[in-house]
C-alpha cells in the first residue's frame, strides 16, 4: 500500500509528477496567500483553499506539478483572455505566481472558489449513476461558458464531470459559514523519504448541500460553473493534444485530421454518457490500442468514417485500408445497447430515446456533422436543465 493516500508527493518530476507539499498554515508568495484546507487533487496539481492577507478573501490556488509546470500549457493565457473579456460565467483569473519545493518549481494559479463536482455527486450515488434531470442541468448549465470560450477560439479540451462544479459562495462570510461545516484541516502525518519530508493533508471539498437525488425544483436553485481550462487549445493554433482522459478523445485527435471547437460538442456526449450511465463511453478494459477505440466509437454511434476523412488521415495506414475502409472489426454493441444494460434506475423507455439522439448527435464522427454549441444549446433534451428556481419554466 502507498505510503500517500492521494497524490505520490515524493514521485518526481522526471516520472511525471513531482506535486507541491503543501499543509494548512503554510505561507506563500512572500506571506501573502495562507493555506486554509486542501480542497482536491487531480494528475497535474492539487487544489488548496488560501486566504488572501491583502485583499482579506479565499481563492482556490492550482498549484501544478513540476512535470505540469514544465509542459506546453495554454492554460495561464486563456485565462488572461477570459479576465480581460471579464466574462463572470468561465474560470476567473485571481493571480499567479511560482514557488519552489523539493521538487523543482511550481506554476500557482488563482481562482474562484468552487465546491465539488457533479462527477463527485454521482459518486456518491448507489448506481454511481444521476437522474435526468440532474445530469440536463449540468449539461445546460455549461453551454453558454462554451459559447463565450469558443467565440474566443478557445477549445475547452476536457468537459466532463469532474470539471463541472457548484457554487458555494463569493463572499468570505459565505464561505465560512460552508467551511464551519467541515472538520479541521490539518497534517495526518508526515512520511520522510530520501531525507525529504512530506505532509499528508486529505481532500475536503466545500460541500454545496445537494444530493445526488436532488428534485428538479430544488436543484434549479444551484448554480453550476465550467472549470479547468488546464487543457484549453486554440483552434486557430497548431493543437498541441495531450495528458487528456482516453475515454473523452474525439476521433480526429486519433486519425489526425484537423480539429476545431467540435471537440467540446463530442466531450458532452461523451460527459453525459457518464454522469447517466456511470460508465465512460470507451473503457480502457475494453480497448488495448486506438484501433480498439476507433472501433467501439463507431459501434456505439452506429456510424462509420466517411472515406473522405480517412483518406485525409497522415496516419491513415494504421486505421485504414487504401479505399478509406476501417479495417478493424467493430462491435455489436450500440449506445441504446449500453443504457439497457447499464442498470439505471428509474428511466424510462422514452427518456432512454431521448438521451440516447442527444448523445448520438454529439457524437457524430464527422466533426462537421456535430452541431455547434449555440445549436445544442436548443435542443429539447436540455430544455429542463435550463429550469429556473420554481423548477418548472424552461
Amino acid at each position: 500500500m502507498s505510503q500517500f493516500p492521494e497524490e505520490p508527493l515524493s514521485t518526481p518530476a522526471s516520472e511525471g509528477s513531482g506535486y507541491f507539499p503543501a499543509f494548512p498554515g503554510l505561507k506563500l508568495d512572500k506571506n501573502r496567500y495562507e493555506v486554509v484546507r486542501k480542497l482536491g487533487y487531480g494528475p497535474r496539481s492539487s487544489v488548496w483553499l488560501v486566504i488572501d492577507a491583502e485583499n482579506d478573501r479565499y481563492i482556490a490556488l492550482k498549484i501544478l506539478t513540476v512535470h505540469a509546470t514544465k509542459q506546453t500549457s495554454h492554460e495561464l493565457e486563456a485565462l488572461q483572455i477570459i479576465q480581460r473579456g471579464e466574462l463572470d460565467d468561465l474560470p476567473n483569473l485571481q493571480c499567479h505566481f511560482t514557488e519552489k519545493s523539493a521538487h523543482g518549481d511550481h506554476l500557482c494559479i488563482g481562482l474562484a472558489v468552487l465546491g465539488a463536482s457533479v462527477e463527485d455527486l454521482r459518486l456518491t450515488s448507489p448506481t454511481k449513476t444521476l437522474p435526468v434531470h440532474v445530469v440536463q442541468k449540468a449539461i445546460a448549465s455549461i453551454m453558454v461558458p462554451l459559447l463565450e470560450l469558443h467565440k474566443l477560439s478557445i477549445i475547452h479540451g476536457a468537459v466532463n464531470g469532474d470539471n463541472i462544479r457548484f457554487f458555494v459562495g463569493q463572499s468570505k462570510q459565505d464561505l465560512e459559514s460552508k467551511l464551519a461545516q467541515l472538520p479541521p484541516c490539518t497534517i495526518e502525518q508526515k512520511v520522510v523519504v530520501d531525507g525529504v519530508e512530506y505532509p499528508i493533508v486529505r481532500s475536503q471539498p466545500i460541500p454545496h448541500g445537494y444530493t445526488w437525488n436532488e428534485t428538479q425544483a430544488m436543484l434549479a436553485h444551484s448554480s453550476l460553473y465550467l472549470s479547468n481550462v488546464g487543457h484549453a487549445q486554440f483552434s486557430n493554433r497548431e493543437p498541441t493534444w495531450s495528458g487528456v482522459d482516453v475515454a473523452l478523445r474525439p476521433p480526429e485527435t486519433i486519425i489526425e485530421t484537423s480539429y476545431d471547437t467540435k471537440v467540446d460538442v463530442w466531450m458532452i456526449g461523451c460527459a453525459a454518457y457518464h454522469l447517466l450511465t456511470g460508465a465512460p463511453l470507451v473503457h480502457p478494459e475494453q480497448t488495448e490500442d486506438e484501433g480498439d477505440h476507433l472501433a467501439w466509437i463507431q459501434a456505439m454511434v452506429q456510424d462509420r468514417f466517411k472515406r473522405e476523412i480517412a483518406l485525409k488521415s497522415p496516419v491513415r495506414e494504421c486505421f485504414f485500408a487504401e479505399d478509406g475502409r476501417f479495417v478493424e472489426e467493430i462491435p455489436e454493441d450500440t449506445l441504446k445497447s449500453r443504457f439497457v444494460t447499464s442498470g439505471m434506475p428509474n428511466i424510462t423507455p422514452d427518456q432512454t430515446r431521448q438521451a440516447v439522439q442527444f448523445i448520438e448527435k454529439c457524437l457524430a464522427l464527422d466533426p462537421a456533422d456535430r452541431p455547434t454549441i449555440a445549436e445544442l444549446k436548443n435542443n429539447p433534451w436540455l430544455k429542463p436543465g435550463f429550469a429556473c428556481s420554481c423548477g418548472y419554466c424552461g
